[in-house]
């Protein structure tokens, strides 16, 4: 269908002039007070020649009216008014060059209907970096940004980014009500101005400074216990460069602080170095609250707390509550980190950049601490409100800090010997489901991709050291020593192994799980073998040498190069041209004409048995079958997941049991790599795993992670499944009943909470 515009002249020029498709002018009143600005044009759009319509734009106009807000008084553009080749714009080569020109020859002018400190609303990433200048600038992130206020570099108007629309309609319509109210954000300050609170933060202040400051903390404790409330925060190697908090899921308690930062207003943050003397002050400042049981906020609480308790720092007593999974409760379908969540309490501004940025880190911490102050005051009234603060300090808080959190330093004993014994046992399984894939006609890989233009050799001798021949010590004719080269008889004289091998590269390295089973059957699988491939080479045309370097230069010679008569690989110019009749000689030195050509050859490779990890080889067997690859529910895009597998196998059944011993071999080594291999790294000097529980899904259940022991895999087959052979690891402590039914276990549960 042809687009409804075609390109203006202001388009020549353009890196998408000729690639891209369609064309979409500004939409919306000559004046505006809200300006939305979007990446490319999507396909609907380009063809019809109108900024956000099509799926994106029908979620665009569903948020406008939640917002109660009139599409036909709002602007829209995009900041590349045509719909790159095959959609691709972030990334892409052309990106800097398209961007940068559609801003000047269309942006800038759009930007001028805006009245006087009217709105702009970026939608997404794109839009946001340029709008905003942020081009090169790293950890900029719309989930960061959103609902944000900001003026623009020219301090001509404000700026409330927010979500694309696409990103909500792929997936993330959870966002809706969070956009709704960016949109919100940009509607109050187009009609009544904004004026930001005030922020003091404190970066690195003197000793005498922030020990009167925990004074005047401890002494407001003193006479408000549960109005003085405490945000803290530390910096440590796993949060470095400002990790998302909801993304730090494990870190090493010990690994040394850098900074703590911390809040008690609405209007101040403060970070410290940990060192001496600010360290004796951060003890004093823990000491006193917990001496008064008072309140302090974290996000990510454990992440900090372990850091303070490796520290030796006073935490007993302290009422710590994790802001994170408070916010969990409250919307349990949201991101969950501090950045996404701030600007829905705070109208700081964006900040999690910073910590990315030379010469901000100080103040990016001390806006952390201050961050998490504003969302502590902003969200516990919401839990209140919802009737969700009891039920979150009953059901998570309390029963994490009295059961799950001693549970899990406590840790799970485990039985080395019997895991090990039951690691050989998985690793045998492996090894005779990879014996029945070779008796199917799955094919693996060549490799390199290439290949060898020579056919390559063994491993040197360790005697001669490839060289065939050694060293000894002989005599003259007249009798006087000298010392004379021999064969070596080691290997013949040949300086290498006659079988040579792959080498690492080739074969790869050990999979965790699967590990000593697949490595044998890839070494004893492996062949040499010869193959003719087309390859790129380049040909010189002044010369006829063909497969010649980037420094080529012709020389003398005596053939006439013409299309087709090229010199064999090797042959130097000045030689002969066995396959050429014709007698020429151009001059020395001519230029060369070289020209990149497709040819045949033939190669040697390392023929790899079928590899059961690799999705594009399971996806080629499917395809060599004539059988059309599965897809995936969501993207669309063909998948080797267990439910296609499944399917196949139901399908093809005993005809064909490649697709059962895929699905055999996933599990096996889920079970080997999980819960073997992965409970073994993770053992202690005790030999006890410390799994952790928390309410991560939406369901607020109880989630067990690291590794999960709530629904280990392949467990319906009683005593003879891959569960219980893990099972039979997991040492009973006294006390604890082991080998009962789930019935038992119930009842024994509850028969221990009477008590």
């Amino acid at each position: 269908m042809q687009p409804k515009y075609p390109k203006p002249a202001a388009c020549e020029g353009c890196a998408l002039a000729t690639t891209g498709y369609g064309y979409a002018p500004y939409h919306g009143p000559e004046t505006t007070r809200i300006l939305f600005i979007a990446e490319a044009l999507g396909a609907d759009e380009a063809t019809h020649g109108q900024p956000l319509i099509g799926a994106a734009g029908g979620v665009h106009t569903r948020v406008l009216r939640r917002a109660s807000m009139d599409r036909d008084s709002c602007g829209h553009d995009n900041c590349a008014r045509c719909r790159p080749p095959e959609n691709w714009l972030v990334g892409a080569p052309w990106e800097k060059e398209a961007l940068a020109h559609c801003r000047r020859a269309y942006l800038e002018s759009t930007l001028k209907r805006l009245t006087p400190n009217g709105v702009i609303v970026p939608l997404g990433a794109t839009a946001l970096r340029n709008i905003l200048g942020l081009q090169g600038v790293e950890g900029v992130a719309i989930k960061d940004f959103h609902g944000t206020v900001s003026r623009d570099p020219s301090d001509r108007f404000w700026v409330v980014p927010s979500f694309h629309p696409s990103h909500l309609q792929r997936g993330a319509m959870g966002l809706l009500d969070v956009v709704a109210r960016d949109y919100g954000v940009a509607q109050q300050i187009a009609n009544n101005g904004f004026t930001r609170s005030s922020a003091d933060l404190v970066v690195d202040p003197s000793p005498q400074w922030f020990a009167a400051w925990v004074d005047d903390h401890l002494a407001r404790l003193a006479q408000d216990l549960d109005g003085t409330w405490l945000a803290l925060d530390t910096e440590f190697l796993e949060k470095a460069g400002g990790v998302d908090e909801s993304e730090l899921v494990s870190w090493d308690r010990t690994s040394p602080m850098t900074r703590v930062n911390v809040a008690n207003r609405k209007g101040q943050g403060v970070t410290v170095p940990y060192r001496e003397p600010y360290t004796t002050e951060v003890e004093r400042l823990l000491a006193g609250v917990a001496a008064h049981h008072g309140w302090m906020f974290l996000w990510n609480k454990y992440a900090d707390l372990d850091h303070l308790a490796a520290a030796g720092h006073t935490l007993e007593g302290i009422v710590a509550i994790d802001l994170m999974w408070a916010w969990h409760y409250l919307q349990a379908a949201l991101p969950r980190g501090l950045g996404f969540v701030a600007p829905l309490a705070s109208d700081f501004g964006a900040w999690k950049h910073w910590a990315k940025q030379p010469g901000l880190e100080g103040k990016y911490a001390a806006a952390d601490a201050l961050q998490t102050y504003r969302g502590a005051i902003w969200l516990i009234p919401q839990l209140i409100a919802a009737g969700m603060l009891t039920i979150f300090l009953r059901d998570w808080h309390e029963r994490d800090q009295y059961v799950l959190r001693p549970a899990r330093l406590q840790g799970v004993p485990i039985d080395r010997p019997e895991l090990e014994a039951f690691h050989e046992e998985l690793q045998g399984k492996l090894g005779n489901i990879l014996e029945r894939i070779k008796a199917t006609t799955a094919q693996g890989v060549l490799k390199p991709k290439l290949g060898y233009t020579r056919k390559p050799k063994g491993a040197p001798c360790p005697t001669c050291i490839g060289k065939g021949k050694i060293k000894t010590e002989g005599v003259t004719k007249v009798g006087k020593p000298k010392t004379v080269w021999v064969t070596c008889e080691a290997c013949d004289g040949v300086g290498h192994d006659e079988q040579p091998h792959p080498p690492v590269s080739i074969l790869g390295k050990p999979t965790r799980g699967g590990g000593e089973a697949k490595t044998q059957y890839l070494i004893e699988g492996v062949q040499l073998v010869q193959a003719e491939i087309s390859v790129e080479v380049s040909n010189c045309r002044t010369c006829g040498q063909s497969d010649v370097g980037l420094r080529h230069q012709c020389a003398e010679h005596p053939d006439t190069a013409r299309p087709g008569n090229l010199r064999p690989p090797g042959t130097l110019c000045g030689q002969a041209n066995p396959a050429s009749a014709i007698a020429a000689t151009p001059a020395a030195g001519t230029s060369p004409n070289i020209v990149r050509e497709h040819v045949q050859q033939q190669r040697w490779f390392w023929r790899l048995p079928f590899n059961p990890d690799a999705p594009q080889q399971i996806l080629a067997y499917i395809a060599s079958q004539g059988e059309a690859a599965p897809l995936a529910r969501k993207t669309r895009k063909p998948t080797t997941d267990k439910d296609a597998m499944k399917s196949l196998a139901k399908k093809y059944g005993e005809d064909d049991p490649f697709y059962q011993c895929v699905l055999d071999w996933k599990a096996v080594q889920k079970v080997d790599s999980t819960y073997v291999i992965g409970v073994l790294t993770r053992l202690d000097d005790n030999d006890c795993i410390h799994p952790e529980i928390t309410p991560k899904p939406q369901t607020l259940r109880d989630s067990c992670v690291g590794p999960n022991l709530q629904n280990v895999v392949a467990d319906r087959e009683g005593p003879a499944s891959l569960a219980a052979g893990f099972r039979r690891a997991v040492v009973s402590r006294d006390g604890v009943p082991a080998d009962r039914t789930v019935e038992e276990l119930e009842a024994w549960g509850a028969r221990w909470g009477a008590t």
